[in-house]
């Protein structure tokens, strides 16, 4: 059987990367992008088969970006997956927490581990494009000095060492993520549908929009 190939943001170890596994199996090819529309493209222009995106956090909301390219590009949803996320605090093999100076992690990483990294002493906060990234630069460059914060599959794959375990303020931390394709898929149950619309910028456009959907018993 031809193995899939699922496009994804981020590096090796992104929990991005977590979830195509989870939803595909483990005989797909996550095939890692520099940024979302990078995903995107690879769909439309059937790259990859399928693409899988982060669309909104628990803790963090919506990934507006990633709605604001749903609308550029005509792809279909055809598949979902909540991911409980785990966030890691993780160094060279060797480095303990008293010679961590720099804590490096997507924007995300940070904000969902806040409560732990406020109890860090003379440490700065680094954001950076990945959590998986972080993992990736410190093991590249060697920086005994620093940390940061991914999966265990970071760790694992870069070669760091996990200091702290599960750091996320709210262990309630779930990602819910998108799978796209540029075919529709038959679905063989009881789906969901997503739909993107805008209004008219009048009193009670939203409303009358939403009462189409009451008057017809639609949840």
């Amino acid at each position: 059987m031809k193995k899939l190939k699922i496009a994804f943001q981020g590096e090796y170890g992104a929990f991005s990367e977590q979830a195509a596994i989870a939803y595909f199996g483990k005989n797909c090819i996550p095939v890692p992008r520099e940024n979302f529309k990078d995903v995107f493209e690879d769909v439309v222009q059937q790259r990859t088969a399928f693409g899988i995106i982060p669309i909104e956090n628990s803790v963090f909301g919506s990934v507006h970006q990633n709605f604001d390219l749903l609308q550029e590009f005509s792809l279909y949803i055809v598949g979902e997956l909540k991911l409980r996320i785990k966030m890691n605090l993780m160094v060279l093999p060797g480095t303990v927490l008293r010679d961590v100076r720099h804590v490096y992690s997507h924007p995300q990483g940070l904000g969902q581990s806040d409560k732990f990294l406020r109890n860090l002493k003379n440490v700065s906060l680094h954001p950076f494009y990945d959590t998986a990234g972080a993992a990736k630069m410190i093991s590249l460059e060697q920086k005994n000095d620093s940390a940061a914060i991914a999966s265990e599959q970071a760790a694992t794959h870069y070669g760091l060492t996990i200091l702290k375990k599960s750091i996320e303020t709210d262990h309630r931390n779930f990602t819910r993520f998108l799978v796209l394709s540029s075919k529709t898929i038959q679905p063989k149950f009881n789906a969901k549908t997503s739909l993107i619309f805008a209004t008219k910028h009048i009193p009670g456009s939203l409303v009358y929009c939403l009462s189409s959907f009451a008057e017809r018993s639609i949840n």
